[in-house]
C-alpha cells in the first residue's frame, strides 16, 4: 500500500507519516470548532488535498467489503491504521501458525499417485506460507525435500 500511495504522489504519502486533522478555530470562550473550508489558508487546502489523495489511493487498493471498515475515516492515517489493526496477527497467532507450517513441511510426503509438479506445487504452498509470516525456507532445505523421493 505503501508504495502505491507514493506512486500517486510522494507528499500524500508524507500526510500519512505525519497525519492530517481539519482546520479548527478557537473562538473567545477557548472553545474550538472546525474552521469552515471557505476559510482556510492555502497550506491547508494543500494538505487536505494530499490527505484525500491518499484516501483515495487507499479505497482504491482494498477491496469492496473493508471500504465499510474505513469509509468513516477523515485521515489516510488513521484508514490506514484501521486497516493495520484489522489484518495484523498477534505474535501467539503467528508463533502458531509458523509451528503449524513446520510440521506440515516435516511431514510433507509425496503419495504414490502424485505427479512431481503437483508435490512441487503443494512443497511451494508452504514455502509461500513461511513467506507471508516474514521467514523463508532455505533452497537447499526446499532441494533436500525434493530430493528424498528420488
Amino acid at each position: 500500500m505503501s508504495t502505491f500511495i507514493k506512486s500517486e504522489d510522494e507528499k500524500a504519502w508524507r500526510i500519512i507519516l505525519s497525519g492530517w486533522s481539519p482546520p479548527v478555530m478557537v473562538d473567545f470562550k477557548g472553545n474550538s470548532k472546525l474552521k469552515p473550508v471557505l476559510k482556510w489558508p492555502i497550506k491547508d487546502d494543500k494538505l487536505s488535498a494530499y490527505n484525500n489523495k491518499a484516501l483515495h489511493a487507499i479505497f482504491d487498493g482494498v477491496v469492496e467489503c473493508f471500504i465499510k471498515l474505513i469509509s468513516s475515516c477523515e485521515s489516510a492515517k488513521d484508514a490506514l491504521q484501521t486497516l493495520q489493526t484489522q489484518f495484523e496477527e498477534t505474535s501467539d497467532v503467528r508463533r502458531s501458525s509458523f509451528i503449524m507450517f513446520q510440521t506440515k513441511f516435516h511431514d510433507l510426503k509425496m503419495s504414490e499417485n502424485e505427479t512431481l509438479s503437483e508435490f512441487y506445487e503443494r512443497l511451494s504452498n508452504i514455502a509461500n506460507e513461511y513467506f507471508s509470516l516474514g521467514e523463508k525456507l532455505d533452497e537447499c532445505v526446499l532441494s533436500e525435500k525434493l530430493l528424498e523421493f528420488f
